[in-house]
């Protein structure tokens, strides 16, 4: 029985016959404790020490032999709180790791997909609470206003409360429906603001709804940006702000933000896309005053916002990068020092808050989108841009890549053939096998290829150019995309790359 108990300690069948074997003892020298266990004297040794290793048996030298003695028994137990405390600090480890890393982006369009963003609250524990700031009118979502009941009765069964901050435009009797009903509370937001989209945050899920024409949710698993949108909600929900409204509240919030921030500070703004013309060349104006005066800029542009891009990027201390396609925000957020404006250019409102914890939230979030690394893309169009970029950086680099896109779509390829022309200085290098001979791919006067590929080994394309990996899969109908800006794996594939061309036939 004790043998079984001392394996599951983490004992092997030869330690638990020498240790066995000295309890008989109570010492001995190491013969005696072979004689006694019976196994193999080189099993014996190598029981013994790592017996002494753990600390349960004592090695001692009298006159030049050793002497081997029980430790106390009580040192298993040392053993297995060293051992626990030891876990503990590793599980600790490994949750912050997971908590920083674990985000899933998911998609869903339509009403059908607002319902199923919706359902995803069902999943959430007894006792849990969903967050809704910036709820719409039931007037826009006049075919999900009977699912709301269907969703109250259900969510309250489960147990999950509800606590929401609805627009100025809704009818009162919504909030009075929903206030008499259990674990539910809602009230108007603090600022006269109605806009077509609205945040649904509960667990570690957050959802950004959208209602247009084609409505759209997005949903993204973080604990680390549910935790900071609860915070912003909470702050809405028990503090005023200030709003303002038309072109003298743009330069009211805007001439702040200006007003607050030296040279060398930054701002933050997420989610800016092509407005139109004038309030375009109101922040235009804004951002040239902003870069006169030497304040930084991190841009996040809507997939939509190339006129705007176009602009902004000459402007000194001003650095852009765009949303993964499908993200779209219909307002903009502005981050500074403690405060954060969030702009509805097309109503000409602007809501002002001066709040660090509200701040930091959305500062999070913001971090999280621009520091992302890796994305998904797909279809022609996504492949089509990227090649469009890598010329602009007047070097690409292939692996593997045998033309399906060239032959697949040829009027794509005639707007890329037509800028790699006018691109004075451009170098392309393809790494391909010889049977890829004779492909319009190598016929090109900016493309060098060299056949250092004996066969074609991997279906997938890598293309490097600038700071991005592309992994691009042709296994379906249309691409699938892989890009990752990793400097690690971005210089191992150039790495690589380099040691392919270089490589003898």
């Amino acid at each position: 029985m004790i043998e079984q108990e001392l394996k599951q300690l983490g004992f092997h069948k030869n330690e638990i016959k020498v240790y066995l074997a000295l309890f008989e003892l109570g010492k001995g020298k190491a013969g005696e404790i072979i004689e006694a266990a019976n196994i193999h004297r080189n099993l014996v040794y190598t029981a013994l020490d790592v017996l002494v290793g753990r600390g349960l048996v004592t090695k001692t030298n009298v006159n030049g032999i050793a002497m081997f003695t029980l430790s106390s028994p009580g040192n298993l137990l040392e053993e297995i709180d060293h051992k626990r405390q030891l876990t503990q600090k590793i599980v600790e480890e490994l949750k912050s790791r997971q908590e920083k890393m674990l985000r899933e982006i998911t998609i869903f369009e339509g009403f059908d997909g607002i319902k199923r963003a919706t359902r995803q609250n069902f999943q959430a524990e007894k006792g849990e609470t969903v967050y809704v700031l910036g709820a719409s009118t039931h007037e826009i979502l006049s075919d999900l206003s009977m699912r709301w009941r269907a969703y109250d009765k259900k969510r309250i069964e489960k147990g999950i409360g509800f606590k929401a901050l609805y627009g100025r435009g809704t009818d009162q009797h919504i909030l009075d429906g929903k206030n008499v009903l259990p674990m539910t509370e809602a009230k108007y937001m603090p600022s006269d603001i109605d806009a077509p989209m609205w945040f649904n945050i509960c667990g570690d899920v957050s959802s950004i709804v959208a209602i247009d024409k084609e409505p759209i949710a997005i949903n993204i698993k973080s604990k680390q940006i549910a935790n900071g949108l609860k915070q912003y909600f909470n702050h809405l929900w028990n503090q005023k702000t200030i709003t303002f409204q038309g072109n003298e509240g743009f330069e009211k919030a805007f001439g702040d933000i200006l007003q607050t921030l030296q040279s060398g500070d930054e701002l933050l703004v997420m989610g800016m896309f092509d407005f139109d013309p004038e309030f375009a060349q109101m922040i235009a104006q804004f951002h040239e005053k902003r870069s006169k005066k030497g304040i930084k800029a991190k841009i996040l542009l809507n997939e939509n916002a190339c006129k705007l891009g176009d602009i902004l990027k000459y402007l000194p201390h001003t650095n852009i990068k765009y949303m993964q396609k499908g993200i779209v925000t219909p307002a903009v957020f502005l981050l500074y020092k403690n405060k954060t404006v969030i702009s509805l250019p097309n109503q000409r409102t602007f809501i002002q808050i001066e709040n660090e914890e509200a701040t930091e939230s959305f500062r999070v979030y913001f971090y999280n989108l621009w520091n992302q690394e890796e994305r998904i893309l797909q279809g022609p169009e996504a492949l089509k841009e990227l090649w469009l970029e890598g010329i602009d950086t007047k070097e690409i680099r292939w692996i593997g890549a045998r033309g399906y896109f060239v032959d697949n779509y040829p009027k794509f390829f005639e707007e890329i053939c037509h800028k790699a022309e006018q691109t004075s200085g451009l170098k392309c290098k393809l790494i391909i096998d010889p049977g890829f001979r004779g492909h319009i791919l190598t016929r090109l006067s900016w493309i060098e290829t060299r056949y250092n590929l004996s066969s074609i080994k991997n279906p997938n394309a890598v293309w490097l150019f600038g700071n991005k990996v592309l992994i691009i899969s042709w296994a379906k109908k249309e691409p699938v995309i892989f890009l990752t800006t990793n400097s690690t794996v971005v210089q191992s594939y150039n790495d690589y790359f380099e040691e392919l061309w270089n490589m003898k036939k």
